[in-house]
């Protein structure tokens, strides 16, 4: 699997290269932006070595585009803003984590264009420009959503991750021929693909906007709401449903916030998100438990950069917590200070929808979530909230500022039923299930004669 995934490998076997080769291969999991491995021996890690190689930079800039080749995508891409009849933009994970962020916001303010964002993307749109659209994921996606999306005749999907959670299971069915493919290092319109990096392209483009603004209109004309919320319910029991468009009110400028897998990841696309927050979801192993890890290192970035960010927010489920639960320890005895929800609905809710509904393998084992703090790290200080079992309990509780605050570790525990689950998961569980029977009843199993 490694050899798949890693750009670069050195094994430091020689003093006399080892600077060279460090650097060497920290220069190309920069430019690849990959994993790289260096193996480190024993018997020549404390070897002294020349410190000349520290007064050269590593190179942290991809080189320009081609700029005739450049002026030739531009060319093509003003082309389709201005002809095609129902243009969308999608910010996806790839745009987040390749710093597009900024320029892709300025295109959606400069052409009026609908925004939406994928779940891996969230957090990367500002979502209080008038023409945010929403979250898209093939089937979960709210049906105004799913329509503009699956409709368009000019598809701007940045930085594309088109992973099984991140296209609601594989049930996205937007028109390829409409899509325009932005990554990394190429861009690829409808079935044509040109070699030029995609950051450099939306600066290049951005400026000829700006320089010569479309003929077209460019007023949002957004016509659906992006948080529809007729399938809530406001009272009684607390649920899925309720809990995400209410955290939408807590979070605040400021927030870095993780979302776990499952179905904090699928919820979290509910939340309606400040300018200024941030959102960091990933969608591509499924790896429960990576969350709580993630929010050490956040919140440790946090207090060391005293920059834009304030609140460090860790949204998970019990199931995924108790993988990780030992970097508990670790934010308390750093002084981290995070926020943490905890999902308790029981088990698995994930997995219960997928296989095992009432399957002791879908169960996990009951902690005291109010006596956490004291177990990993009894010298520090930490409050406890809950468990909140109620909408109207959930709405009290982030109105207290003593809960909005950053004084210290923070747990809230919030009691939901096993078999809830948000609208998003449920709609493409539904998807998934409709697209099964369908296969089934064309490729019926062979039947079994003994």
């Amino acid at each position: 699997m490694s050899s798949q995934i890693t750009t670069a490998t050195t094994v430091l076997n020689d003093a006399d290269v080892a600077a060279a080769e460090i650097d060497r291969v920290l220069n190309t999991m920069i430019f690849d932006s990959r994993p790289v491995y260096i193996g480190v021996p024993t018997d020549i890690a404390y070897e002294p070595i020349s410190d000349k190689g520290l007064q050269q930079s590593l190179t942290s800039e991809l080189p320009l585009n081609d700029p005739s080749l450049e002026r030739k995508v531009l060319v093509e891409l003003r082309s389709w803003m201005e002809t095609k009849a129902r243009p969308v933009l999608i910010m996806d994970g790839n745009a987040v984590r390749n710093h597009c962020v900024k320029e892709v916001n300025e295109l959606a303010r400069l052409t009026g264009f609908p925004i939406c964002v994928t779940v891996m993307g969230k957090g990367g749109a500002n979502e209080a420009l008038p023409n945010f659209g929403g979250v898209y994921s093939g089937a979960g996606s709210h049906p105004q959503v799913k329509k503009a999306v699956e409709t368009s005749d000019a598809l701007f999907w940045f930085g594309s991750f088109l992973s099984d959670f991140n296209t609601g299971e594989f049930t996205a069915e937007f028109d390829r021929a409409a899509l325009i493919d932005f990554q990394r290092f190429f861009v690829k319109i409808a079935d044509q693909q040109f070699d030029v990096k995609m950051k450099y392209l939306l600066q290049a483009l951005i400026k000829d906007l700006k320089e010569t603004p479309l003929k077209r209109s460019t007023e949002s004309r957004l016509i659906w709401e992006a948080y529809p919320n007729e399938h809530i319910k406001f009272k009684g029991p607390l649920t899925q449903d309720f809990l995400w468009h209410t955290l939408g009110d807590f979070f605040e400028k400021g927030d870095y916030i993780i979302a776990e897998n499952g179905t904090s990841s699928f919820g979290s696309g509910a939340s309606k998100l400040p300018e200024g927050a941030f959102m960091y979801n990933q969608t591509i192993f499924g790896s429960i438990g990576y969350a709580t890890g993630a929010a050490v290192g956040s919140c440790q970035a946090i207090k060391e950069v005293q920059g834009d960010y304030k609140r460090g927010v860790l949204v998970t489920g019990e199931g995924s917590f108790h993988m990780t639960v030992q970097a508990v320890a670790d934010m308390l005895r750093f002084d981290l200070k995070p926020i943490i929800f905890i999902l308790n609905n029981g088990g698995y809710t994930v997995e219960r929808l997928i296989h095992g509904r009432t399957a002791e393998y879908n169960d996990v084992a009951l902690y005291d979530y109010s006596a956490l703090a004291q177990t990993f790290g009894p010298a520090h200080k930490s409050q406890y909230f809950g468990p909140i079992k109620t909408a109207e309990e959930l709405v009290a509780l982030i109105k207290n500022p003593k809960v909005r605050g950053n004084d210290c570790f923070t747990i809230i525990e919030l009691a939901l039923d096993p078999f809830d689950a948000p609208f998003s998961l449920l709609k493409t569980g539904a998807a998934v299930d409709e697209f099964n029977k369908r296969h089934d009843q064309k490729h019926p199993a062979p039947r079994v004669q003994g």
